[in-house]
């Protein structure tokens, strides 16, 4: 096993932090963007949402992911998927774990698992292997049970610790994605 310290927070706490610290309407949040249009007279970005409504914004902060409008009005390059999936989600020890601030990795053949505690009763973890959708091809695995399963499957050769904290994961935390890549040298 290699590691090494870390420090690790849920996004929703810096997220929080950062609201904090401004003006109350500044923020808004789960507002799915469609498209981003520079406003000609104020030369500012005008985002128009799902909802029907538009924001005039001094700042944009992009984190809609790969699929990015955000990205589309900067004129990035499309993402390419990777060869790789990964399977992310939490473990909660109510009684306390011993990871301290550990990050730790640990590769086999096919895969690898990664652990990091956040606090003391709450570990992220991710798996990450080649893209083998099980009997159906490439198609990705949402339901949170068969995502647990086809981990549990893959990681069998792990140590106990790794195959115990994926087993009694927080089911509704669990995700399966296609790893998706944008080179930095792209975005200009």
């Amino acid at each position: 096993m290699k590691g090494g310290e870390t420090r690790c927070l849920k996004r929703m706490d810096l997220i929080t932090a950062l609201a904090e610290s401004l003006p109350r309407g500044t923020i808004r949040l789960g507002c799915q963007a469609l498209s981003v249009r520079l406003d000609s007279s104020t030369s500012s970005p005008s985002l128009h949402l799902q909802n029907g409504s538009s924001i005039k914004a001094k700042v944009l902060i992009g984190c809609d992911g790969t699929n990015s409008v955000v990205a589309d009005f900067l004129d990035l390059k499309p993402s390419k998927l990777f060869s790789l999936s990964e399977v992310r989600g939490f473990t909660m020890y109510p009684s306390g774990h011993n990871f301290g601030n550990q990050f730790v990795q640990v590769k086999g053949d096919k895969c690898t698992v990664g652990r990091m505690p956040i606090h003391n009763k709450l570990v992220y973890w991710f798996v990450t292997q080649k893209v083998m959708y099980g009997r159906g091809g490439l198609e990705v695995p949402k339901d949170p049970e068969l995502i647990r399963q086809l981990t549990l499957e893959a990681i069998k050769d792990f140590p106990s610790e790794m195959i115990d904290m994926i087993s009694k994961s927080v089911t509704k935390s669990l995700s399966n994605t296609r790893l998706r890549y944008r080179s930095p040298w792209t975005f200009w």
